[in-house]
């Protein structure tokens, strides 16, 4: 099998060009909705007490938040069976229609929003000005925060591509409860560490540990969990997602 049946950059950009303008009504919807929320958060202490705020507060919760939710639909047509037909139908190869997909919901997703959220600080700075003789407020664009979201949105991409409906709903979920187990085993193994019924009576003159050991494991945990977060976390659930994919086809 060529490389050109993996990825094909001419049938890639199309297929890129098909899942933009397909969607790209409801995306225009889903911003023109956010904008006349945020004006109204606006204006009415503006009308009210003559004194107009700007959320800029809840841009990046938000951000955060509208891109967990819509990694989780990026594969919802995989499911349905008519929009599924076509989907699968589509001449382009499992790879390109990943590629394609995650770019949208995470490089294109995080550079509208940049875009988006300045514009619209610009825009309701002039309004205010206009209307209240308001003083203008910044925003500044967390990259930071939006490089977290690329890695954590790959867990909703592959949630996207593995549950039928509701995949952020059934992802919360299953995050919770692991986290309920996480949280009862390491109980657990501490009480059996150190032999104890109440942990509240824990003598540490009394403990055969070296904290200095214990110092140099928790460094160790934390170096390592940080590599695999920003290293390997994404890439796995994208490669998963491929199988899933690549399973859904066959």
């Amino acid at each position: 099998m060529t490389i050109n049946n993996y990825f094909n950059p001419t049938r890639f950009f199309l297929t890129l060009k098909n899942d933009i303008v397909r969607n790209l009504k409801t995306y225009l919807l889903a911003l023109g909705a956010i904008t006349g929320v945020f004006t109204a958060i606006d204006f009415l202490p503006g009308i009210i007490a003559g004194n107009p705020v700007i959320a800029v507060q809840a841009y990046l919760p938000l951000f955060m938040v509208l891109g967990f939710i819509f990694s989780s639909l990026v594969f919802n047509e995989m499911h349905e069976p008519q929009k599924g037909l076509v989907y699968l139908t589509t001449p382009s190869s499992t790879l390109e229609k990943l590629i394609s997909r995650l770019l949208i919901s995470s490089v294109f997703y995080v550079g509208i929003m940049f875009v988006y959220f300045h514009v619209l600080t610009l825009f309701l700075n002039g309004m205010n000005y206009l209307f209240f003789d308001a003083s203008p407020v910044d925003f500044y664009f967390n990259w930071t925060l939006a490089r977290i979201y690329i890695i954590v949105q790959s867990i909703f991409i592959f949630a996207s591509s593995y549950f039928k409906k509701n995949a952020f709903l059934k992802l919360l979920f299953a995050g919770f409860v692991l986290q309920m187990i996480l949280s009862f085993f390491s109980i657990i193994n501490m009480k059996l560490l150190f032999d104890l019924q109440d942990m509240s009576n824990i003598d540490v003159e009394q403990l055969d540990v070296s904290f200095g050991t214990i110092a140099d494991l928790v460094k160790a945990a934390f170096y390592t969990t940080k590599f695999l977060f920003f290293w390997v976390m994404a890439p796995f659930f994208w490669f998963m997602t491929y199988l899933r994919i690549s399973e859904k086809e066959v």
